[in-house]
């Protein structure tokens, strides 16, 4: 499973979204979240991943694309 599917999952249980209406372009606004999903999604991305994403990193990524790209960025040494 590559980040983009593991964020994914990690969203539909979050949001109760289906699957197919997250894509690389999403933004929290197109997928109904609000600012607490943005910091149980931050620690829920933190357990996944095994890395700790602030509640400063999560606020500035206002694409799932952002997040693919950060968790990238802090784990392509670690994966």
């Amino acid at each position: 499973m590559n980040v983009f599917e593991r964020i994914q999952r990690i969203l539909v249980e979050l949001l109760v979204v289906d699957e197919s209406e997250i894509t690389m372009e999403s933004t929290w606004e197109d997928l109904g979240a609000d600012s607490l999903d943005k910091l149980e999604f931050a620690d829920m991305l933190g357990e996944e991943f095994n890395l700790l994403v602030s509640d400063e990193d999560a606020a500035q990524m206002s694409t799932v694309e952002d997040v693919v790209k950060h968790i990238q960025k802090h784990t392509k040494h670690n994966q």
